[in-house]
């Protein structure tokens, strides 16, 4: 029915980082949109290094004196279960991000983690790279959705194309991140692995690599367009 609020279109905007956005009427103008002199508007929202970038620190038993350390990629999602690992605690669920096991004293990992030491570390930062919003996986498939969205002298044809793509690598990402759980969480949570399990993530690791590529690829044929 005309004028239901169910059946009105709404548009999302993503700003330029330099920008304020607020709300305002339906027809809000120019006023919907700002910088402000002297206020620092890159710090609130979109995707830029300013926002994204940001630093946790861990103290405590069990926790290495490391310092600042610049090298470890430290996803949000990363802290909960790196906490819940620390405590020696458990969830009934099993959350997105991983424990930070480049953190934690050797004496205080499982057995599982320190004799597979090497191989998980390098699943975490895959899975990190193709699971994160900011991971390379994840912005370069940003860029090629948004090349998608800006090809309308293209036609759909061009649209079409690349969100194919996108739905297809999404599912790809899905279907390695929940063989990646499985692995990381057995091993930290777990007390164990199975006897396959190191081949069988040496593989993952491998899928991921090929995954991250297929995404570089994708961008690369989409900026070409």
């Amino acid at each position: 029915m005309e004028g239901d609020p169910k059946r009105t279109a709404t548009v999302a905007l993503f700003a330029n980082t330099d920008f304020w956005l607020s709300s305002g009427p339906a027809s809000c103008g120019a006023s919907c949109v700002s910088e402000p002199s002297g206020q620092d508007a890159w710090n609130h929202g979109d995707v830029a290094t300013e926002i994204n970038t940001t630093w946790l620190g861990l103290v405590g038993p069990g926790v290495q004196h490391q310092g600042v350390n610049n090298g470890l990629w430290s996803d949000h999602t990363d802290i909960q279960p790196t906490m819940m690992f620390l405590l020696k605690l458990h969830d009934d669920y099993t959350p997105d991000g991983r424990v930070l096991i480049e953190v934690v004293t050797p004496s205080a990992l499982p057995p599982a983690v320190r004799h597979n030491y090497g191989l998980l570390v390098r699943l975490g930062d895959f899975y990190s790279q193709i699971n994160a919003a900011v991971g390379e996986f994840g912005l370069d498939t940003l860029k090629a959705s948004t090349v998608a969205l800006a090809s309308s002298s293209a036609g759909d044809t061009t649209y079409n194309a690349i969100e194919n793509v996108l739905i297809k690598l999404g599912n790809q990402r899905d279907a390695i991140v929940s063989a990646m759980k499985t692995v990381l969480y057995g091993a930290e949570f777990g007390g164990g692995l199975p006897a396959a399990a190191p081949r069988g993530a040496t593989a993952t690791a491998a899928q991921s690599a090929g995954l991250i590529g297929a995404a570089h690829r994708l961008l690369a044929t989409a900026a070409s367009v």
